[in-house]
């Protein structure tokens, strides 16, 4: 299953130089915050993890993970992770933004206000990332 729009980049000609930093606006709507965390992602339909990997970044609006495996552009998955300190555990749908050498950037589809407002409480102790 597929979700909207993924990150346009805008097309090069065969005489334009490679650019050096990616050309697409990545301006974030939500302030993203440094992490290591273990996450587990599944396929919707799946009955359990088709892979584990780390958070390396989080923000209101989705997260930043190392998985060993490639996912899709467009591609939805489900992402369980806990937080340090906080008992729930957190299953949110996502939708795949980024992928590229096994860094993926996933955006939340499905959380809740009560899962916003944990992740929320937990960043609010860290320092935001500079991009």
């Amino acid at each position: 299953m597929r979700c909207g729009k993924s990150i346009s980049r805008p097309a090069l000609s065969a005489t334009s130089p490679p650019p050096s930093k990616p050309r697409w606006n990545t301006q974030r709507r939500f302030a993203r915050f440094a992490v290591a965390l273990p996450v587990s992602v599944e396929q919707p339909a799946s009955l359990g993890p088709i892979a584990e990997g780390r958070i390396l970044d989080l923000g209101l609006g989705g997260l930043r993970c190392a998985l060993p495996i490639s996912l899709r552009l467009g591609q939805q998955v489900w992402l369980v992770f806990s937080l340090p300190g906080r008992s729930q555990t957190l299953r949110i749908l996502g939708c795949v933004r980024y992928s590229a050498q096994g860094l993926h950037g996933i955006e939340f589809l499905s959380d809740t206000v009560e899962q916003r407002n944990l992740i929320r409480s937990f960043c609010s102790a860290l320092l935001p990332l500079v991009e």
